[in-house]
């Protein structure tokens, strides 16, 4: 069903958002709650299922996160997936 599909996508998207945290330690990722909304609209799930969702994290957040800390920061704050 589309609640379990919806559940499912959920932890995926918790697991790579914790597995990036863990990656980068020594910067503290403040990820808002929205985030995750925007991850499973962002994704197409129907149609692609979690796939895409990796990737949105890798290209979106993982490099926001680099970005941050190329620029000497020990804290990111990433409220949206559309905001630079």
């Amino acid at each position: 069903s589309l609640h379990d599909a919806l559940l499912i996508l959920n932890k995926i998207i918790n697991k790579n958002l914790n597995e990036l945290k863990e990656k980068y330690q020594n910067i503290k990722i403040n990820i808002h709650s929205n985030i995750i909304d925007e991850l499973i609209n962002e994704s197409n799930y129907k149609e692609f299922g979690a796939r895409k969702v990796e990737k949105i994290i890798k290209s979106k957040i993982e490099n926001t996160v680099i970005d941050n800390i190329i620029d000497g920061l020990n804290e990111v704050n990433i409220d949206s997936l559309f905001s630079k």
